[in-house]
């Protein structure tokens, strides 16, 4: 199964922006940051409009980055919508 994220985990890569730049960025930690890349838990609507800002992508592209299908519910145990 291939990891969640894989275009934002692209366009970081390219920046050179690992995840504990990232989690410094966010001001998150770093396990909070792996286990939101691995789909453990849902980013805030802050965060992703932060990440969007960073890579330098327009909002308009939000769902290329961050693909409905790969963002568990919250509070549904984990299932994607």
């Amino acid at each position: 199964m291939p990891k969640p994220f894989r275009r934002l985990r692209f366009e970081l890569g390219e920046l050179d922006i690992d995840q504990v730049t990232l989690a410094e960025k966010l001001g998150r930690g770093d396990s909070y940051i792996s286990g939101r890349m691995n789909g453990k838990g849902s980013w805030s609507l802050w965060e992703a409009f932060e990440m969007m800002r960073i890579i330098g992508a327009p909002l308009s592209k939000i769902e290329q980055y961050f693909p409905l299908q790969e963002i568990p519910a919250p509070g549904r145990g984990g299932k994607t919508a």
